[in-house]
């Protein structure tokens, strides 16, 4: 990621803490049981949602929409790898790939 966003040191300085409690907060949602999935869904997007603004505080624009892109590819990937394994469609969303 850090490669393919050209990301500064001191972008990644302020990036990581960033990324780690988004994941954490992704991971924390999925484990709690007690949701159902569409309540489980607005929450990660809430997540989702508020990282990607504070994200646009530290990419430039062209970053930002490489990260975008990235955090589809992803996604969409792990999507495919849980239906072809079998698995509920449950995704970490590549979080932590700083």
């Amino acid at each position: 990621m850090k490669e393919r966003l050209r990301l500064t040191e001191e972008q990644v300085a302020k990036i990581r803490p960033i990324i780690d409690e988004s994941f954490n907060k992704c991971r924390d949602i999925l484990d709690n049981n007690g949701q159902d999935k569409k309540s489980n869904r607005s929450a990660l997007q809430e997540v989702r949602w508020k990282t990607d603004m504070k994200l646009g505080q530290i990419l430039t624009e062209q970053q930002m929409s490489d990260y975008q892109n990235f955090f589809e590819e992803k996604s969409e990937k792990s999507q495919q790898d849980d239906m072809h394994h079998g698995k509920g469609g449950r995704s970490g969303g590549g979080m932590r790939a700083f």
